[in-house]
């Protein structure tokens, strides 16, 4: 009977794949004068390697009473090796809800990446405010 278990659970493990993940490291907010750039790093912490396509979706919204404006989704993300990381960059001249945002104040940004096989999408949110410091 052990031997029939012990069996199952090697074929089980050859079979099946072994699950990557796909997190995001850093949401960071960067002003340089009027200009503002948001960077989102994905990392797979995984032991395997993660496929893809890995999206990342970029929000951000004024204030906690204000609804999610989705203003990027990055879906270009074919795989991610084990360990590695990817980072892309928004930068408020491509969108004018982001422009509006920055120039106002504080605002929040959040990015939510899923992939294949991830059980659950995973965010990471951060807040700025504009006029307290400059990059």
């Amino acid at each position: 009977m052990k031997l029939v278990l012990a069996s199952l659970a090697l074929i089980a493990t050859m079979v099946m794949p072994a699950l990557a993940d796909a997190t995001i490291d850093e949401l960071i907010v960067r002003r340089s004068g009027a200009d503002v750039n948001l960077r989102v790093t994905v990392r797979n912490p995984a032991p395997t390697r993660q496929a893809g396509p890995i999206m990342v979706d970029l929000y951000v919204r004024q204030d906690e009473s204000d609804n999610w404006m989705k203003i990027k989704t990055w879906n270009n993300i074919s795989a991610l090796k084990s360990g590695h990381r990817v980072a892309r960059d928004y930068f408020d001249e491509n969108d004018m809800t982001l422009k509006q945002l920055a120039a106002s104040g504080r605002f929040q940004a959040r990015a939510v990446v899923t992939a294949p096989g991830q059980t659950e999408a995973v965010e990471k949110t951060s807040w700025y405010d504009t006029s307290l410091s400059d990059y």
